[in-house]
């Protein structure tokens, strides 16, 4: 299997089948630039069969028939650091990194208005870590699920993520698949504002799991349907909030929570001001726990 190395290196408008720029078994860039490079199956700029790693690096504008708008990891791990994507799209999953068998870790980087036709406007994979980086009008597919992020496991730490769109999970998204039997989302010290969905404005998680937010801020968001910050799909989900403020998030119903019947909500030391429901329950539609909390300012018609 074919190992590669690239530094301070442009690479732009090339045509693959697989990899428009690169097609190796493990791929790492220090300081390139992908532009234009485009796929008519995966990975737009780079398919990587056995392992990906960008460093300080560009992609911008590349684009796959399939998934992985920028690029298609099919197994191993992809770890991005201090690197940016924008304007990258995949006509199936991932506009900008599709991970197929493999892990993700994001550090220090920013994702901007990347697209994709079905789920997963950044990044679709199995597990996904971001840390210190920045999602802002990434989208998914208006019947699909995670306008940033879109995986079975995810976890966030000092992120932001700000106007991506989706049919469900503006921002993010946890799904169980056949391989991982329990969606995970863990949220710490991030901020969500201006996402949009039909269900859970800026998270979802649709199946068996769990969702743990801590000291986080939701602003703005709107869940169309339910759940203007956080919807919860399925009576096997366990919900937790810590230290956490919600505030002028909306929604048909659950203006910042809303959760499917059945559904465990525990929320302790959090705060819920001026949002609202156009039908049921302003702040939080749900069973469960209330502690240390303030709701004020909540709207909502019966």
């Amino acid at each position: 299997m074919v190992s590669l190395s690239f530094t301070g290196l442009t690479l732009r408008n090339g045509r693959g089948e697989f990899g428009g720029a690169i097609f190796a078994g493990s791929v790492t860039v220090s300081n390139v630039t992908f532009s234009g490079n485009s796929a008519t199956v995966g990975g737009g700029a780079v398919y990587a069969d056995a392992s990906f790693s960008a460093t300080d690096s560009t992609f911008s504008g590349n684009s796959a028939a399939t998934s992985g708008g920028a690029i298609y990891a099919y197994s191993g791990s992809a770890t991005i650091t201090r690197s940016t994507f924008s304007g990258n799209g995949a006509s199936r999953n991932g506009g900008a990194i599709f991970a197929d068998f493999a892990t993700v870790a994001v550090t220090s980087s920013t994702f901007s208005g990347n697209s994709a036709l079905a789920s997963g406007g950044a990044i679709r994979g199995t597990t996904v870590t971001a840390t210190d980086s920045t999602f802002s009008g990434n989208s998914a597919d208006s019947l699909r699920e995670g306008g940033a992020i879109s995986a079975a496991t995810v976890q966030v730490t000092s992120c932001t993520f700000s106007g991506n769109s989706a049919g469900s999970g503006g921002a993010l998204a946890a799904q169980a698949t056949i391989d991982v039997a329990q969606a995970t989302i863990n949220v710490t010290n991030s901020s969500f504002s201006g996402n949009t969905a039909t269900y859970g404005g800026a998270i979802v998680i649709w199946s068996t799991g769990t969702a743990a937010v801590t000291s986080s801020t939701f602003s703005g968001n709107t869940g169309y349907a339910s759940g203007g910050a956080i919807f919860a799909a399925s009576a096997t989900i366990t919900v937790t909030v810590a230290n956490s403020t919600f505030g002028g998030n909306s929604a048909s119903n659950g203006g910042a929570i809303a959760t499917f019947s059945g559904v465990s909500v525990n929320v302790t030391n959090s705060t819920f001001g001026g949002n609202s429901a156009g039908v049921e329950a302003g702040a939080i539609l749900a069973t469960g726990t209330l502690a240390n909390s303030i709701i004020s300012g909540t709207g909502a018609q019966c």
